[in-house]
């Protein structure tokens, strides 16, 4: 909501290959003109989003305006608070979450929500320093509109394409 994403960051060096939207509240918008034409100099589309809170953008404004430009699918790598707005609002079709073996043993890191849907499928995968395997698990929102069945997705029925 407040524009905090670096000039610098992977996603807007890479913008040009690959459309970005950043979302932002429009007080935001309107205050940080210089970052937003920055943003925009590198292809980064900025969008300011209302919101009834300036903290919190409107999840469901943001989803009405990426289906109205379209949109049929959106991934949402998120933390314990995002993660929290989608479920708590029913939002999410299917949730992956990855548990890996190792702890962090800090108790300032924050926990990830409760996923309250029945499991659909769960596969080991290789974790990022390719020795101890994580665990994905597969959730599906039984109360989602595009909802079929607790069957698990491709992706997981198939693990070698995760």
């Amino acid at each position: 909501s407040d524009l905090r994403i670096p000039l610098g960051s992977q996603l807007v060096r890479t913008a040009a290959k690959s459309p970005v939207l950043v979302f932002c509240n429009p007080h935001t918008f309107a205050r940080c003109a210089d970052l937003v034409g920055a943003l925009r100099q590198n292809e980064v589309e900025v969008l300011p989003l209302s919101a009834e809170d300036p903290k919190h953008l409107s999840i469901p404004s943001m989803l009405a305006l990426l289906g109205k430009r379209k949109f049929t699918h959106l991934l949402v790598e998120a933390g314990p608070a995002l993660a929290e707005s989608f479920l708590g609002a029913n939002l999410a079709d299917r949730i992956w979450v990855f548990r890996s073996p190792k702890r962090l043993d800090d108790p300032m890191a924050p926990s990830a929500p409760l996923v309250e849907y029945t499991p659909a499928g769960e596969i080991e995968v290789l974790s990022p320093n390719g020795v101890t395997p994580d665990h994905l698990m597969e959730y599906l929102n039984p109360r989602s509109p595009v909802y079929r069945g607790q069957y698990p997705s491709a992706d997981i029925a198939n693990p070698d394409s995760v």
